[in-house]
């Protein structure tokens, strides 16, 4: 039944409609939790998070991609994980509180790298160093500046790599 739930809840938000989007996804929640269905659960919990976050509460947005990280490392899918890293990360900075961002994103790292994911590991890095730049780490952001730069091929989009470079140096130059 979490599954019907869960396929309305896609529906709503593919035609914009966050709210209900959202009310059927804390419906499908129990009902994923009585399955016992460790994945399903962390689906919907993280459906839950992105549907919080895009309605513009990103506290909540935490508390449920924090439940998915938990869920995800219980059932060892590194994979994940590492994204889980990367949006928790993402999420505190969105609400001020970069240093713990970036806490996640340097324990993020090493699971992108352990699975060598390519386009997590570079988003990774990326994100790492304009979040350091942006606390004022300016060491810390040219060394994983420095990372983007050697790991280019893993991006197809020049623009993509200089709309990247322009907001390092943007916060570096602050």
């Amino acid at each position: 039944m979490y599954k019907v739930k869960t396929h309305i809840a896609n529906a709503h938000g593919i035609l914009g409609d966050n709210e209900e989007a959202l009310q059927y996804y804390l419906i499908a929640l129990p009902l994923a939790q009585r399955c016992d269905d460790k994945n399903a659960i962390a689906d919907v919990n993280y459906n839950i998070s992105i549907t919080y976050s895009s309605l513009g509460n990103t506290f909540l947005a935490i508390q449920y991609m924090e439940a998915v990280f938990e869920l995800d490392v219980v059932n060892k899918d590194s994979a994940n994980v590492a994204s889980d890293y990367l949006s928790i990360g993402k999420m505190y900075e969105a609400i001020g509180e970069s240093e713990k961002g970036l806490g996640y994103l340097i324990n993020g790292l090493s699971y992108v790298d352990s699975i060598r994911y390519p386009s997590r590991y570079f988003e990774h890095i990326s994100s790492l160093a304009m979040m350091a730049a942006h606390l004022g780490r300016k060491d810390m952001a040219q060394q994983y500046m420095k990372l983007t730069k050697s790991n280019i091929g893993l991006i197809q989009s020049d623009r993509m790599m200089s709309d990247i470079h322009y907001k390092m140096g943007t916060y570096i130059i602050r």
